[in-house]
């Protein structure tokens, strides 16, 4: 990402294509510490381990059980005897997917009256990483100011570097911080600020 200142930052039951599948691989992410029980290295084992984690809770034993077998059958994770754990690409893959879905900027309660533009000019070689940034964009809250500039109100340096590495395209970006911007009257309006 280039800087420019204004202030400019450096930018039977369907497992498979359900959000059980990247919640449990999320789950084993961020608390693989529980698999150094004895008997985690199996897939009974993996399910008990599992089953203790607040996040999975509302998951039916059933639910749960067929998803730790699917990963384990599908290679998305290795458990070696003693517990260690490994995630496979495709199990990365599947938690990197799920944690941009779930990247939003935080709304702090008083808006710092700055907005935040992000610019990029990614080759028409990467047209599917392009569209694809574009559409997080949205998701994450942003509005379209033209094809390629979007515009935020509030803080998001991490969010967009996070965004753009996950999509291989940082070195496109270019942030933006603005004290004002044409259509403001508009953009408070749409973003509930300021008003």
């Amino acid at each position: 990402m280039r800087i420019i200142q204004a202030i400019a930052y450096n930018i039977p039951m369907r497992v498979k294509n359900s959000t059980t599948l990247p919640r449990v691989l999320s789950a084993i992410c961020n608390v693989a510490i529980a698999f150094g029980t004895p008997h985690a290295h199996t897939a009974r084992g993996a399910y008990l381990a599992l089953r203790k984690f607040d996040e999975l809770q509302d998951l039916s034993n059933q639910q749960l059980q067929a998803c730790v077998r699917h990963i384990i059958g599908k290679k998305y994770i290795r458990i070696e005897r003693g517990g260690s754990i490994f995630l496979s690409e495709k199990g990365i893959s599947v938690s990197g997917r799920a944690a941009i879905r779930a990247l939003k900027p935080h709304v702090p309660r008083v808006w710092d009256k700055k907005w935040r533009l992000v610019l990029f000019d990614i080759p028409e070689h990467r047209k599917v990483s392009r569209d694809k940034f574009a559409s997080h964009l949205k998701l994450m809250g942003f509005i379209t100011l033209q094809k390629s500039a979007f515009v935020f109100p509030h803080p998001c340096l991490e969010e967009i570097e996070a965004l753009g590495d996950y999509h291989n395209i940082r070195e496109h970006l270019t942030l933006i911080v603005a004290d004002s911007i044409d259509r403001e009257r508009e953009l408070k309006k749409l973003f509930s600020v300021g008003t």
